[in-house]
């Protein structure tokens, strides 16, 4: 009382009242005060029911305490269908996170105003973990070497590790491309398939692969240099006509042209590479 105040100060007030989620509803309005000498500032507000109790009903494998910090609702609290909401999809989040994918949860009670207490009801499932990584398709690479390449991991020894996330399949397969295209097999191709134990416990991962041609180097293109004759660079080539394509060469050779130039002491010198493809399948020109 007394103070003098802005409209961004109440509407600020208004935002903190909200923030507690005990209203559905606030209003800042203001009257004259009785005696004329100023204003009465009245948040007219709507309050939320008081929520009674939250259960918790099939959590065997994580704890109430657990559930408890990751929903935050509280007995005595306000009632609010929409946390509600948000805290089976968190609980279902915080399953999934920890490999029981199959893991869903519902509300028995807390998905209607009438209702003053929540209860969730939590299938867990069988946590999930990865048996086997396999591959087919791949004439170049062994089964071996590819499994190197992927995020997602094997069970060991039954017992630690192989947590399967569906989230890391689009890595491995974005890992796995990676390998290909950088020794040169530019059209390749790979899709999945996922297998589960009739317990849904297990899962095995089989990756298709169509490897493609592996490309070759056409002609090597010089484009831009002045001061240093090409001919210099062509004798210290990794990657030379008809080899076939290696990322680690490529960059190999452009560290070879740019400490070249560095000696000269043009150290900003600028390396780019690029190609041109030809119409049949594996060939291509390095400029």
């Amino acid at each position: 009382a007394g103070q003098t105040v802005t409209s961004q100060q109440i509407l600020d007030e208004e935002k903190a009242l909200r923030k507690t989620r005990w209203f559905y509803d606030v209003k800042p309005v203001f009257r004259e005060a009785e005696d004329g000498d100023g204003y009465v500032l009245i948040f007219k507000v709507r309050e939320r029911p008081i929520l009674r109790d939250i259960v918790y009903k099939g959590n065997d494998k994580i704890k109430t305490k657990q559930l408890e910090a990751i929903t935050n609702l509280r007995k005595g609290g306000a009632y609010d269908i929409s946390l509600n909401r948000e805290s089976v999809r968190a609980i279902e989040r915080y399953y999934h996170e920890r490999g029981y994918i199959h893991c869903r949860v519902t509300l028995e009670k807390g998905d209607h105003e009438d209702d003053r207490e929540v209860i969730f009801v939590i299938d867990e499932g069988p946590k999930v973990v990865v048996r086997g990584i396999d591959f087919e398709g791949n004439d170049f690479f062994s089964d071996a070497l590819l499994r190197t390449k992927v995020v997602t991991s094997t069970q060991k020894a039954w017992f630690f590790g192989g947590k399967f996330d569906p989230a890391t399949i689009p890595d491995d397969i974005a890992a796995l491309k990676q390998y290909y295209f950088s020794l040169g097999f530019f059209d390749v191709k790979i899709d999945h398939e996922t297998r589960e134990s009739k317990d849904r416990s297990k899962v095995y991962l089989t990756y298709k692969i169509e490897e493609g041609v592996r490309y070759k180097i056409g002609k090597v293109i010089f484009k831009g240099p002045r001061v240093i004759d090409e001919e210099t660079f062509r004798e210290q080539l990794k990657l030379r006509e008809g080899d076939e394509f290696s990322e680690r060469h490529l960059n190999e050779d452009i560290a070879m042209i740019k400490a070249a130039y560095g000696k000269l002491g043009r150290i900003f010198a600028v390396v780019d590479a690029g190609s041109k493809y030809y119409e049949e399948p594996g060939k291509m020109d390095l400029v």
